[in-house]
């Protein structure tokens, strides 16, 4: 959701102008993210209910963990507001 949004921009409007701070920010959430979709490809895969389990737990952990970059509950807020919101805290 935020990396696809994220590599759109970049691709098509180059790299945001973004303060050591927030371009930090935006390349670990989507580090986070792409680690987050590997996980939940890897438990759609498997049938062992303990194994399901564990990776319910990295699951929950990574979108704590984005949740904390965001600074909202993960996937409630737009990738476009957020990128909005480093930017203008990179004007700061």
């Amino acid at each position: 959701m935020y990396y696809r949004y994220f590599r759109g921009v970049i691709k098509n409007q180059g790299v945001p102008n973004l303060n050591n701070e927030q371009l930090k920010r935006m390349l670990d959430i989507a580090y986070f993210e792409g680690a987050l979709n590997l996980i939940k490809d890897k438990q759609a895969k498997t049938t062992d209910n303990q194994e399901s389990h564990k990776y319910s737990i990295d699951i929950i952990n990574l979108e704590k963990h984005i949740s904390k970059l965001l600074n909202y509950p993960y996937a409630k807020e737009t990738p476009k507001s957020i990128l909005n919101s480093m930017l203008s805290k990179s004007r700061e």
